[in-house]
């Protein structure tokens, strides 16, 4: 069986499927990426269908959307039987409004403010909200260990392409910047009653922000939603923008606002914290290279950890001063 034939033989299933256990007649199904598509009911209506391979991840979501009521969160519709999610092809399926909108682009300034607002917004709307059935809680300093450990599994390739001294670099850094972080939160973030009852999206890429043509900004996939200090999202935001504010400070501190002097400073020290490299670092890695590749990429490597370096130390010199 071809491609395309296979792609006709999953569309078809998933289709019939749609109709016996969700009670929608689909007239068109486009793949975004599997397990997402795009559908088209016979009433002319589209949606996103996204599966799921665990069951906690759409129940925390369920739980979680019908406690707000924003336009600018994208949450889940039920399907035409009324079920929250059906069950099949080893996923847990769920309907989104599909938006006929544009990814936000961090390259540009524009995008850059409109996903800040945006998650001013979303923190104002649901600063204070209590779902005691949802306990999925995010430890900041538990992600950041995670990474390192990443890292310290990395340290065999930069030995064998002879840049030890890069490995031992990053990881004395981060072991810095974490200790750093510690020192100056204090009292913990996580335990000040103004934090208690913050939550987060948890994946503030540019991709999860959509423009539509009245200019209207939503935030999309909140998989990862979580209970924990809203600082959290701005430090992940933060580091996105860098790169494309050519790792400038003060263009940086243009964005935040509302904020109290600890809290901007352990904010800076997130955002100075390299796990964003790591993470481009692992998932490149994680792929089948040439030697030549794996080395080109090292030399680009290199070159943003110059630029982040640089970064830190501004850093470090405007909290000195603050």
């Amino acid at each position: 069986m071809n491609s395309k034939s296979r792609d006709d033989s999953i569309k078809s299933r998933l289709a019939s499927f749609l109709q016996q256990e969700g009670g929608m007649i689909i007239v068109l199904i486009k793949q975004i990426k599997y397990p997402i598509f795009k559908i088209t009911t016979d009433s002319n209506k589209s949606f996103v269908l996204k599966g799921y391979k665990q069951f906690e991840t759409i129940k925390k979501q369920w739980l979680f959307f019908s406690h707000i009521e924003e336009s600018c969160i994208v949450g889940f519709n039920k399907f035409p039987n009324q079920k929250k999610y059906i069950k099949g092809f080893g996923y847990y399926w769920v309907l989104q409004p599909y938006i006929v909108a544009n990814r936000l682009d961090y390259n540009k300034e524009v995008d850059r403010v409109a996903a800040w607002k945006t998650i001013d917004r979303f923190h104002t709307v649901i600063n204070g909200l209590s779902i005691s059935s949802i306990t999925s809680k995010i430890s900041i300093q538990e992600k950041w260990q995670k990474r390192l450990d990443k890292w310290r599994q990395s340290k065999v390739v930069l030995e064998k392409y002879n840049n030890l001294a890069l490995y031992v670099e990053i990881e004395q850094l981060m072991l810095d910047r974490i200790n750093y972080y510690q020192l100056l939160n204090q009292p913990k973030i996580e335990e000040k009653s103004l934090y208690r009852s913050n939550w987060i999206h948890g994946d503030v890429a540019s991709h999860n922000f959509l423009r539509d043509n009245s200019n209207n900004i939503y935030m999309i996939d909140f998989d990862l939603v979580a209970q924990a200090p809203s600082l959290y999202d701005y430090m992940q935001l933060g580091q996105r923008f860098i790169p494309y504010i050519e790792y400038d400070l003060d263009r940086l501190c243009t964005y935040i606002d509302r904020c109290s002097l600890e809290d901007w400073r352990l904010l800076l020290i997130g955002i100075s914290i390299p796990t964003d490299l790591i993470r481009e670092w692992w998932y490149y890695m994680m792929h089948p290279r040439t030697d030549k590749q794996v080395r080109a990429y090292i030399q680009e490597f290199s070159e943003a950890w110059e630029l982040r370096k640089k970064f830190v130390a501004d850093v470090d010199a405007m909290i000195k001063f603050s």
